[in-house]
């Protein structure tokens, strides 16, 4: 697929976002697209909540891409893997609203939250959202 530009980039509408939770949900210009019937892959949510021990992997496009050229890999996202560690259920804030956390020692490069995290089926388990500080 290429996109308007020669770096291969896309245009799309942001549809939500929100800064706390570190993500968006962007809708992709198909019109850009060189074939704007293409289907992607639906990703699946996972049914069951992560757990301790299990394998995870974490997928991501890390800030240095916003760098990058069409011809420095420039869609090869970052695919990491660890184990979960921990699932709670607290707030990144001080009276901030409650969800649940899932800690996980998969590599979450700068930049690269927002990607999701995948169980070994391909799952989604959650998005990335803070690596360690």
């Amino acid at each position: 697929l290429t996109g308007p530009s020669e770096a291969g980039a896309f245009m799309g509408t942001v549809r939500s976002a929100s800064s706390e939770k570190d993500i968006a949900i962007i809708e992709l210009d198909r019109s850009q697209l060189s074939d704007p019937e293409t289907k992607f892959p639906t990703l699946v949510l996972a049914a069951v909540e992560p757990r301790k021990g299990q394998a995870v992997f974490a997928l991501g496009f890390p800030g240095v891409a916003d760098r990058l050229s069409a011809d420095d890999q420039l869609w090869d996202a970052t695919l990491t893997s660890g184990i979960v560690s921990r699932v709670s259920e607290t707030s990144w804030t001080s009276g901030g609203p409650i969800m649940k956390i899932v800690q996980h020692d998969a590599d979450v490069n700068k930049g690269n939250s927002g990607g999701p995290r995948f169980d070994q089926c391909g799952r989604v388990l959650g998005i990335n959202t803070q690596i360690s500080l």
